[in-house]
């Protein structure tokens, strides 16, 4: 097994001079860091970040809270940032809510007797403001929080989210060049911050392209964005007659299950009616017809999330806030 005194060996160093250039120490001079990297790279050199832990007194766990890991969305950003968080060094502890904020509020309380490193918290909720200052205080005690999907105000937190509102925007906007209005938006649900968001793009985008808002043409779907709402909440809409021929659904899930009522009926996708969902979950590619969807990019808002922990480990300082750009893929479905 290669060692740090074998990497000393090579580059003409102390094992000591090693460990500071690897930690990013500034006493190490640019030459000295680039003699010990070319041997760490020479060699194959893989650091145990544990035992760094151990002896700098520092945790290198990642606590990781989702809103409800049953979602597409909410699996393939933990399977990410696991992989991102490997990179540097860290494991991750995965903590899954359940849309329950009162299980959230508990995570918190006992956030510090974890021994965490970071915690990340991926949930779509307007949370209470008991919750919310719950966590601005973990932020401003110095344990790095960051929010993923939205944002709260406090001078030293963290988020990363995707333009919803802009890119439902945009999705109604495809749709209304395509021909397929009157549109209806599906997932409006009242304590997602994230469903009101994409709620508010949708209602943009139909005064954008100079459609006319109708109500009833919008669907709540308060117990989440599951299959089964998604197709109960449609065969409500063509069951009272109601005349649309294009939905936005906020997640694919709800776009899966609203599309699969409308087979059931009869009705031509996209031809007579078209869906968007949002996500890119991996199976909407192999649905058929193929679910055309705004993709949130979970591979990237992991990265980015690792890059924010390895900085905040390293004590460093760089950018708070980051809004990465969504886009549309188009597929059979619209």
């Amino acid at each position: 097994m290669v060692t740090v005194f074998d990497v000393a060996r090579l580059a003409g160093v102390s094992s000591a001079t090693v460990s500071r250039a690897l930690s990013g120490k500034p006493e190490v001079s640019p030459s000295t860091r680039a003699r010990v990297l070319s041997a760490v790279e020479a060699i194959g050199y893989k650091p145990n970040f544990n035992a760094q832990a151990l002896r700098l007194g520092r945790s290198r766990t990642v606590g990781l809270v989702v809103g409800d890991i049953r979602q597409g969305g909410y699996a393939a950003l933990t399977s990410s940032l696991q992989e991102s968080l490997a990179a540097i060094g860290c494991s991750m502890l995965m903590f899954d809510m359940q849309h329950q904020e009162e299980r959230l509020s508990s995570f918190l309380d006992r956030t510090r007797s974890l021994g965490l490193a970071a915690i990340v918290i991926a949930m779509p909720h307007v949370m209470s403001a008991a919750t919310r200052n719950k966590i601005r205080t973990l932020s401003e005690t110095g344990l790095p929080t960051i929010l993923q999907g939205q944002t709260l105000a406090g001078d030293r937190m963290f988020s990363v989210r995707v333009d919803d509102r802009e890119m439902a925007a945009k999705a109604v906007g495809y749709l209304a060049r395509a021909g397929r209005t009157p549109i209806g938006y599906l997932g409006r649900v009242s304590d997602s911050a994230i469903g009101q968001d994409r709620f508010q793009g949708y209602v943009a985008g139909i005064k954008a392209n100079g459609l006319a808002f109708d109500p009833a043409l919008v669907w709540d779907t308060g117990s989440g964005y599951r299959y089964a709402v998604g197709r109960q909440e449609l065969a409500r809409a063509l069951d009272a007659g109601l005349r649309f021929r294009g939905v936005l659904a906020a997640s694919d899930e709800l776009a899966l299950g609203a599309m699969s009522i409308a087979l059931d009926r009869r009705k031509a996708v996209p031809e007579e009616m078209a869906f968007v969902g949002f996500g890119a979950n991996p199976w909407a590619e192999y649905v058929r017809p193929s679910l055309t969807t705004v993709t949130t990019h979970p591979d990237e808002v992991g990265k980015v999330v690792a890059e924010i922990v390895g900085r905040s480990l390293d004590g460093k300082e760089g950018r708070r806030h980051y809004v990465l750009p969504g886009s549309l893929v188009v597929r059979e479905s619209a």
